[in-house]
């Protein structure tokens, strides 16, 4: 698996490409915790939309296990495109959820892309009203 990180003003974003492989994601979300802790992000964007096929539920349920170890803070918003079907990527939410980690999944990347325009947008008024 193929992985690039990039980042700019509000977010990283890990692209993911290939066949899945687990130690190549552990390796490339300790990379961008480096990058959200640095640059002092709290979005994670993992656009999963060209890998082969999607990562297996088990290693989704690892991967969030780690999330912590990875050196990411509970206050990270995670985005994942994934090509799971709408149940997976619902359980992917809830095992997110039930470990304290805000974890929101889409199957289609131009709805993750409006939902973190959204999300910034609302960041950038409520930090606006704090400055006030």
């Amino acid at each position: 698996m193929d992985y690039n990180i990039s980042t700019n003003t509000y977010l990283v974003r890990l692209t993911l490409e290939g066949t899945p492989q687990i130690d190549s994601l552990v390796q490339a979300l300790n990379e961008c915790s480096s990058f959200v802790n640095q640059n002092h992000h709290n979005l994670l964007f993992i656009d999963g939309s060209q890998l082969a096929c999607p990562f297996d539920i088990t290693d989704k349920y690892s991967i969030i296990t780690k999330l912590g170890e990875l050196g990411f803070s509970r206050k990270t918003q995670i985005v994942v495109v994934t090509s799971s079907s709408h149940f997976e990527r619902n359980t992917l939410e809830t095992m997110g959820y039930n470990r304290g980690w805000s974890i929101n999944t889409f199957k289609k990347l131009h709805e993750a892309k409006d939902w973190i325009d959204a999300y910034i947008d609302i960041n950038n008024v409520e930090n606006q009203m704090k400055v006030c």
